[in-house]
């Protein structure tokens, strides 16, 4: 039997190692994020507001909410498909204040759209007053337009969380919130918008508006992917699996101990 000819090699490891990472970015590097490259993605771009501008620190990227004009900031990606399900992760963490939330004015800091249109906003994640004793909760919203859908459990200050969404643009758009899960079948709140998007969002965004406790959010591990695996995993871009290198290792010592 002769050896597999070397492009199909070439096909087989592209395959294996073909990642479904849309958007990656750790914000490894200190100073202004605008203009700045994902590990993987599109430069993030101001979208709206011009003062007090995003910055990364320690690997950690701050959002400081507060009056006048402030910073958004959105990063472009390629989905792959144009309907079915998009994931996004990311690691935040809220400065600690003097007392728990307080107020009604309370804006999102979390949201994904299309780049052409700038006010089709979708899966937005609100900071808002506990509901018991905890210091803040957390709100699913569909868009702008829809109610606030709170977090069962109160969530505390200077206490990193991982947060997972998963938006669907089939059968009505709906949006899935998960805090610090183990798996995709672990708790969740689900929102139905009643939106039916022909296609799916484009680009993530971060904003910065006036708030009732102009609160300091941290952001971390920011990923977008087609599956919840790989956009709640900790770990950097895919590389190909274990048993794949060493099929394809296997392939290739067959090709040296048998020659045409």
């Amino acid at each position: 039997m002769s050896p597999p000819p070397l492009r199909l090699i070439g096909l087989f490891i592209f395959s294996t190692s073909q990642a479904t990472i849309l958007f990656l970015d750790r914000f490894e590097t200190n100073g202004k994020v605008a203009t700045s490259s994902p590990a993987v993605g599109n430069p993030w771009e101001v979208h709206s507001g011009t003062g007090n501008e995003i910055e990364s620190l320690s690997g950690k990227l701050s959002l400081t909410h507060g009056s006048g004009s402030r910073e958004d900031l959105r990063g472009g990606f390629t989905p792959p498909i144009t309907q079915g399900s998009l994931f996004a992760s990311f690691d935040f963490s809220v400065a600690k204040q003097n007392t728990a939330f307080t107020g009604s004015n309370h804006t999102y800091f979390f949201h994904l759209m299309r780049q052409s249109n700038g006010s089709n906003f979708r899966a937005e994640l609100v900071l808002n007053t506990p509901s018991g004793s905890g210091d803040f909760g957390i709100s699913l919203k569909g868009d702008v337009n829809t109610p606030d859908l709170p977090w069962a459990t109160d969530l505390s200050y200077d206490t990193n969380y991982q947060v997972v969404i998963k938006y669907n643009n089939e059968n009505n758009n709906y949006t899935r919130l998960w805090i610090n899960p183990t798996d995709e079948n672990s708790a969740h709140i689900q929102l139905t918008d009643g939106f039916s998007d022909a296609t799916l969002p484009n680009a993530v965004a971060l904003r910065q508006a006036d708030s009732s406790n102009d609160e300091t959010i941290f952001i971390d591990n920011l990923v977008i992917a087609t599956t919840f695996a790989e956009a709640s995993s900790t770990s950097t871009v895919p590389e190909p699996s274990t048993s794949a290198l060493l099929l394809t290792s296997g392939i290739i010592i067959s090709l040296r101990r048998n020659p045409r």
